[in-house]
Parts: C-alpha cells; sequence; structure tokens
C-alpha cells in the first residue's frame, strides 16, 4: 500500500482558492468545486500549484466545459464528459440508502467510480468498503453523514486512491474530515500498511476526547493502529460487522455500557459487579470486556482528597457511570442518595449499594456535601439536569463532563464558592487503563 494521498475540496473566489492551495502543503491534489464557486479564474488557479487539480461541478455539469484545458481529473457525475477531455474521469453518484453493488455495476467501466451514500446501515458500509478492496485505485467508495464519517478514512486503506478533505469550516460534503484533522489528528500518513482500528461507539462522540488520547498514544508507541469515532444507536450493528471494519477494540460511552453485555463472551470481574462495559477487544473471534470506569472515580477522588467518612454524597444518574461511583462510594461516606429521571432505575442502583433513592426532580430536598453529575445532560450549551438555583454553596461539585469544561451546573456552583472539578481526571486516567489492556491483549 502507497502512502495515503489526501484531496482538498475547496470553492469560493479565485483569491479564496488560491490562497487555500499555496496553504495546504499537506494536500496531495485539490478538489475545485466550480458549482460553489464565484466564476473563478481556471488560469490562475492552475499557476498556483503544480499538484493535481480535479474539477467537480454537481448539479452544473456545464461549468466543466472551462475546465478542460485546465484539469487532471473531472467529476462529471452522471454526464458525458465534455468536448475535448482527455484526461482521467470521474464518474460519481451521491446516493440515498441504495444498494451498492448495484450502483457499481450501474457505474462502473473505463474510469474512476465515486460512491457517496448517506446511511446509517453497517450493511451497506461494509459493502462500499469492499468495492475499494476488490477495485483497488479504481473505486472511490464511502459513507456521508457522521455515523458513516469513519469509512472515508477506512476507504484509503482499502484502495480507494485518496480521501476527501475540506478547511475548518468549509465542508462541501456531510462527515468530511479537514485537512488538519486527517494529518494532525488521526496521523493517516504515519501508515505504509492497513492498520488496526480501535475507536469510540457511543451517541454522542463528537464531543470526546478519545481520539486525540490514544491516537497519540498510538502514535507515541510507534503501534500500526488508529482511533476513529463511531456514533452509534445500535451498538450490536456495529460488534456484528466489527470485523468488516478491521476493529480490534473500542471505548464504550453513553448509552451503550450495558447494551454491550450480551455480546461479551469474556467478562472482567468489575463488568460483573457493575453490569457496565466501557471497553472491549476482540480475540479469536469473541468480545472481550472490562470496566475502567472505576479506576476514574478513585483518580476523581484522589483529585479532591477529602475523607469521605463524614461527607453526605449525591449522585445525579444511574447509569453505567453513576453505578462505577458508587461501588466505589457505598459504605465509606456518611450517606448516600441515588436521584434518577426514572424511580425503577434509581431504586435498584441505591438498593444495591445500600443508599436512598429519588427522582431528579427532587434535587432539592436533600442535604449533601458531595455532588456527582453523572448523566450525558449538560453537553449542550444551557443543559442543565436538574435546577442550578437549587445547588447548596460551599459544597464539591463533580460534573463527569469535560466538553464543555464548565457546564452549566459547574458555573453555578463556582458561583456559590462551591469547589467545582469536571471529568477530565476521570476521562484521562481510565482512557490510560484502556490503552494498557488492549496493549496486553495485542
Amino acid at each position: 500500500m502507497s502512502r495515503p494521498r489526501i484531496c482538498l475540496s475547496v470553492f469560493g473566489t479565485t483569491g479564496d482558492i488560491c490562497n487555500s492551495i499555496q496553504s495546504a502543503h499537506e494536500a496531495d491534489l485539490f478538489e475545485i468545486r466550480l458549482d460553489l464557486s464565484s466564476d473563478p479564474d481556471l488560469t490562475t488557479i492552475r499557476k498556483a500549484t503544480s499538484k493535481p487539480l480535479l474539477f467537480a461541478s454537481h448539479g452544473a455539469p456545464d461549468l466543466l466545459q472551462n475546465a478542460v484545458p485546465f484539469a487532471d481529473y473531472l467529476d462529471v457525475a452522471g454526464a458525458s464528459p465534455p468536448p475535448g477531455w482527455k484526461g482521467r474521469t470521474i464518474v460519481s453518484k451521491h446516493a440515498e440508502e441504495a444498494d451498492p453493488d448495484q450502483l457499481w455495476k450501474q457505474l462502473s467501466g473505463n474510469h474512476l467510480t465515486k460512491i457517496a451514500m448517506h446511511t446509517f446501515d453497517y450493511e451497506k458500509i461494509a459493502a462500499l468498503l469492499a468495492i475499494n478492496r476488490r477495485h483497488s485505485q479504481n473505486a472511490l467508495c464511502f459513507a456521508t453523514g457522521e455515523a458513516g464519517a469513519f469509512s472515508r478514512i477506512l476507504s484509503v486503506f482499502r484502495g480507494a486512491p485518496w480521501i476527501y478533505a475540506s478547511q475548518q469550516g468549509r465542508a462541501t460534503g456531510d462527515g468530511q474530515f479537514t485537512l488538519q484533522d486527517l494529518i494532525g489528528l488521526y496521523r493517516i500518513r504515519r501508515f505504509a500498511d492497513e492498520p488496526a482500528v480501535f475507536g469510540i461507539a457511543g451517541d454522542p462522540v463528537s464531543h470526546s476526547l478519545s481520539p486525540v488520547f490514544h491516537n497519540q498514544e498510538f502514535s507515541d508507541d510507534h503501534l500500526p493502529w488508529i482511533y476513529l469515532p463511531f456514533p452509534c444507536k445500535d451498538v450490536g450493528s456495529l460488534l456484528h460487522y466489527a470485523p468488516q471494519f478491521g476493529i480490534c477494540g473500542l471505548s464504550i460511552t453513553h448509552p451503550h455500557k450495558e447494551a454491550v453485555l450480551p455480546f461479551l463472551s469474556h467478562r472482567s470481574p468489575e463488568v460483573e459487579r457493575l453490569r457496565s462495559c466501557n471497553t472491549l477487544c476482540t480475540k479469536d473471534g469473541e468480545w472481550h470486556g472490562i470496566n475502567t470506569d472505576v479506576i476514574g472515580v478513585e483518580e476523581v477522588l484522589r483529585q479532591i482528597s477529602e475523607p469521605l467518612e463524614s461527607k453526605r454524597v449525591l449522585i445525579l444518574g444511574a447509569g453505567g457511570s453513576a453505578r462505577a461511583i458508587a461501588s466505589v462510594i457505598a459504605g465509606r461516606c456518611r450517606n448516600l442518595v441515588i436521584l434518577n429521571r426514572t424511580s425503577e432505575k434509581a431504586r435498584s442502583l441505591a438498593s444495591e449499594c445500600g443508599g436512598e433513592s429519588g427522582l431528579l426532580n427532587e434535587f432539592g430536598k436533600y442535604n449533601y456535601d458531595l455532588l456527582f453529575q453523572a448523566t450525558s445532560v449538560g453537553m449542550r450549551e444551557g443543559d442543565c439536569p436538574v435546577d442550578p438555583e437549587l445547588l447548596q454553596p460551599g459544597t464539591t461539585v463533580v460534573d463527569l463532563i469535560y466538553r464543555p469544561a464548565e457546564t452549566v451546573l459547574l458555573k453555578k456552583a463556582k458561583s456559590l464558592g462551591c469547589r467545582i472539578l469536571n471529568g477530565e481526571p476521570w476521562f484521562y486516567a481510565q482512557a490510560e487503563a484502556q490503552f494498557k489492556w488492549w496493549r496486553l491483549l495485542w
């Protein structure tokens, strides 16, 4: 396999396009989107670089005629190449939930064939990647949208001649990665061969620091591994198709920490005890699962550095993270209360750890010294799982969310003179434990 190539897609005025080309030293070629540009001077653009130029004009194919003297590639979509064209042709199709193999039969020929499909169906995403494998250097097939974005990166390791990239804030396709992220975050240029794939599965995952942390660790240790985002609603379907994506391990986040349990052939004692799993690895065709959240809890407690024996502890949430907190706190504090949106989960967790239970909307009824916010509510600006006006001054407030660094809850707590801590210490401690475990198994 040759070094992965990156095609930067650019548009705008002549000046915009030339500036983009001249500042993008890491790009191997450029796609000029004529349909998104303002009467560009193609002679000037051609002089801006010696690298190959690809011209595309989705929905306005007549504009391609002007590009014939300057282009190395023309993306003609489903139209015929313009008169006089002697270079390489790309026939492209942007589809919604079609059959990838049928599309390939319809579109393939003596040209490059590009299929970009908006789909959440992992079977179809796997089929798109398989087409790249079978027709190496002649197929550009990937899924679009957030859920399928990972296939853009995998496609270039399966035989696609390049991956399309965008500039920051100037995407030309749904789910497109920026040139900066492909080079700096995912480091795709360091792979001479197809890498082993790891990633984070959850809904959402766009906030996660996991790709930053793990790709750095993989690079520092010179491991031929890459860590990708897998935003998904059906984790069982992702695990089913994981072998076809080359997935070796996954970090599991909200809301799938309990949902993955039926798919595990091997569970660590922590997974059995907490009935929650945040880390997977496949070995000999079977899924192994551990839980590193307890390590995250212990790190938070070290950061707080307060004796628990006299503390009244209140936990918001009753999911996998809350269960990890309760498992560490139980028996070490003065009393423990679990509040959740639904009473059944709160009662169940409270009964396991010898605490009390209640509803989130009853937050104002309880006194506490240490508050743990362990729900996913707060990632979006303005959201808070409880009324922040009911926070108690002078207490310690821990919010496991770390993006944003200060949630509504933490901002209000800070204004009341509370000691505050976000979820970064938890994140880094549990992520380091994940990495060490993957190293051990792989």
